[in-house]
């Protein structure tokens, strides 16, 4: 599944009459008991969405949206559907004909049920924030080389070219014989950097770890351009003795464990940048909800830094697209245009509009996340212009 192209549509959806449903669920079934209590959230949720319309009409409506959910949500604890690794996200609208559901590699917990005039994205967009991840184990007989998405290992392929036994014979022979053994292995090396080649070319965006012994990556390494190089973030020692499947989940969990390790690294290397900046009125940054709104809306937003636990109500203007950060305001006409007001979740709104302009959201977790009541940072794609757009004031384009 091309999950940005999902996440692109998604985002294409504008506000409907009748509610869109966004559930976010651990799937993680471990024991009866888990399994009991993720039908039991499911049930609770529909029910209590159902019960908060007085009218039948409106009832009925909503049930052809959520009757579906929890018929998937069944047969999955069933096992009549592929399971996920640990997260489900499900989307859905009767009107829309809507009906999507993504697995994740990470659980959403806490497990969420929205209904809203579009779908709630900002959990869905802290999963798919970590890079696609391909890691290729390698020796002296091959490769096997696997493609790691959100939820599952996408694409998985091994190959073979058999090395012959050693050579008894001594003198002239076994050294000819040893040179051979040293094409081969270079042979099957090549063979191998080809399709990782191809593949990290045709993910432009994806991480690599490669897995082997020390030497034999050495070598492996010199068969790989240097675009290809500057994308390997890990390497893990390739162990004996497994059977295929166990080799297959020792390294896809080592793997995304070297690169939840190296996005968090690179996370804090951000927030270090942002705050250097910051301190030196670098010009290149800005700081704080207020702030930050403030060139979302300028259109000139290269990356988002947001407290990945951040919770701010907000609002936009539904006739001008103004957004703002004050709560309970959808009560009264947007300041600039006198437009109507709706209340929105003020990060998942930032996300979006950074999203959709090109830019680069990123989810700040832990000791990662910006000092006490600010919540978010972001880097101008060029410094700020001396003059400044009052939030929710008009918007012109951004200057190209």
């Amino acid at each position: 599944m091309d999950f940005k192209q999902l996440l692109s549509e998604l985002m294409g959806i504008a506000n409907q009459p009748q509610p869109i449903a966004s559930v976010y669920l651990d799937v993680r079934r471990d024991s009866e008991h888990s399994r009991q209590a993720l039908r039991i959230f499911v049930r609770d949720e529909i029910r209590r969405a159902l019960k908060a319309l007085p009218d039948e009409d409106a009832k009925e409506a909503l049930r052809k949206t959520l009757h579906p959910i929890e018929e998937y949500v069944e047969g999955l604890l069933r096992q009549r559907h592929e399971e996920p690794e640990a997260g489900l996200a499900i989307f859905a609208s009767a009107p829309l004909g809507l009906f999507r559901v993504v697995g994740t590699s990470l659980p959403f917990a806490p497990q969420e049920f929205h209904l809203a005039p579009r779908p709630r994205l900002i959990s869905l967009m802290r999963q798919l924030s970590a890079p696609p991840l391909i890691v290729e184990a390698v020796d002296s007989e091959g490769a096997r080389l696997y493609e790691l998405g959100t939820g599952t290992v996408d694409l998985e392929a091994r190959f073979d070219r058999p090395f012959p036994g050693m050579h008894h014979q001594g003198g002239w022979s076994q050294r000819n014989f040893q040179q051979h053994l040293g094409q081969l292995r270079q042979r099957n090396l090549q063979a191998g950097a080809e399709p990782l080649i191809r593949l990290s070319d045709a993910l432009p965006e994806a991480a690599v770890v490669l897995a082997g012994q020390s030497f034999i990556l050495a070598r492996f390494e010199e068969e790989l351009p240097q675009r290809t190089r500057e994308r390997v973030i890990g390497r893990l020692s390739l162990p004996s003795g497994l059977r295929n499947g166990e080799l297959r989940d020792l390294l896809v969990r080592e793997a995304r464990g070297q690169l939840m390790e190296h996005l968090a690294n690179r996370r804090a290397g951000m927030r270090q940048a942002v705050m250097y900046d910051i301190s030196r009125n670098g010009g290149q940054a800005a700081m704080g909800i207020d702030a930050t709104t403030q060139v979302v809306l300028e259109g000139r937003a290269h990356r988002l830094l947001l407290d990945s636990d951040l919770a701010r109500a907000g609002w936009r203007c539904t006739r001008c697209q103004a957004i703002g950060s004050e709560e309970n305001a959808s009560s009264t006409p947007c300041p600039s245009c006198a437009g109507p007001r709706e209340a929105v979740n003020l990060p998942e709104e930032l996300a979006r509009r950074v999203a959709r302009d090109g830019g680069e959201v990123v989810f700040l977790r832990g000791e990662e996340r910006m000092p006490p009541g600010t919540g978010m940072a972001v880097w101008l794609r060029r410094p700020r212009p001396e003059a400044r757009v009052e939030l929710g004031a008009p918007l012109s384009p951004a200057p190209a």
